[in-house]
């Protein structure tokens, strides 16, 4: 009995032995998988860090294209206004001075007319934001200048000694 007992008990370690280098085995294989689909994880995290940098970068890269085309927008729309105010000086000064000769009103409406539309391309002014109503009211404010800067009365009669008034 003793012999049965001991052959019981060496049968009971060499099963509890099987079972222990099994669950080590399924514990390894395991461990294996988990760091497969760790890995796995970190590769597709890689990917979509670099895809939204990538994305980010394009942002970026059209931000600036249209920064510079805004930018250069600018610079063109300050060198008009600098032109326009420019020729308001002159034909203030031209006013002012009483040099104005029989083709200056003309040039001075085109002056005063271009100024005004310069003064409507500053961000401040909102006069020109609607489309029927600021046309119209565009329209009064030219005739108004044009009123103001040209003169009335035939240029024939009016200005003597003049050659070739009204053409051109």
């Amino acid at each position: 009995m003793a012999e049965q007992l001991r052959w019981a008990e060496e049968q009971c370690g060499k099963a509890l032995r099987l079972w222990q280098s099994a669950q080590e085995e399924e514990k390894r294989k395991l461990v294996q998988e988990l760091q497969r689909q760790v890995d796995q994880q970190h590769v597709k995290a890689r990917e979509q860090l670099e895809e939204r940098a990538n994305f980010l970068a394009q942002l970026l890269q059209e931000e600036q294209r249209q920064k510079a085309a805004l930018l250069a927008r600018v610079c063109q729309l300050q060198r008009e206004l600098s032109q326009k105010e420019q020729l308001r000086q002159e034909l203030t000064e031209e006013r002012e001075n009483g040099q104005m000769d029989a083709g200056s009103p003309i040039k001075g409406a085109a002056a005063a007319a271009s100024c005004q539309e310069a003064s409507c391309l500053q961000p401040g002014n909102r006069s020109m934001s609607s489309s029927r109503g600021s046309s119209q009211e565009r329209e009064k404010q030219l005739l108004k200048l044009l009123r103001r800067v040209v003169s009335v009365g035939d240029p024939e009669n009016k200005y003597t000694g003049w050659k070739r008034i009204g053409s051109g």
